[in-house]
């Protein structure tokens, strides 16, 4: 479904995933945030902004299948563990009287990076250097990667069923991180 200005904000954001919206608004936000502050009124072409986009490479029927495969006692089969890759996406700065350019432009870039060889080039690259060159050389790695990028974005889910902390129920997590690498 295309998106013209003439369609109905609701049925847009159907058209679009969690990430593609995700990207859009933080796009919008720097946008604004830059134009806002530097009262500049032309197109912030030169700035390079780079983000990390987390992709989860498993299909969500995958894991059902998984679930069904351990609880039938053919859990030494199943690969477990998380299969992620990345996308390195642009920061568009621009100015757009639609909002909802925002999300379009993000929608194409994300759309067009997921269906190059990207993400699973960066998931079977990781594997490897872990597995010939250890935890330092893949951590030094990653390390080297997030300092060269603006921020990182991810959305993704965590377990379905209850969680509980030494008998408690966990109700939400507020992650917040710390001295991540990442250029100002």
């Amino acid at each position: 479904m295309k998106c013209n200005s003439g369609n109905d904000l609701y049925a847009c954001l159907l058209a679009q995933t969690v990430n593609d919206v995700l990207v859009g608004c933080t796009d919008a936000a720097l946008s604004r945030y830059y134009y806002r502050k530097s009262g500049d009124n032309k197109t912030g072409k030169e700035i390079r902004l780079r983000s990390v986009l987390v992709v989860n490479l498993r299909a969500t029927t995958a894991l059902h299948e998984c679930v069904s495969m351990i609880q039938s006692a053919k859990g030494s089969d199943v690969k477990l563990g998380n299969q992620l890759g990345f996308i390195i996406l642009p920061v568009q700065i621009a100015m757009h009287h639609d909002p909802l350019n925002f999300i379009r432009k993000a929608k194409n870039t994300v759309d067009r990076k997921k269906s190059s060889l990207e993400v699973a080039f960066t998931h079977v690259a990781a594997e490897v250097v872990h597995k010939i060159f250890g935890r330092k050389a893949g951590a030094y790695i990653v390390d080297r990667m997030f300092s060269n990028t603006t921020t990182l974005l991810s959305n993704m889910i965590g377990p379905v069923e209850q969680v509980e902390f030494c008998g408690h129920p966990v109700v939400f997590i507020a992650p917040s991180q710390y001295g991540l690498p990442q250029v100002s």
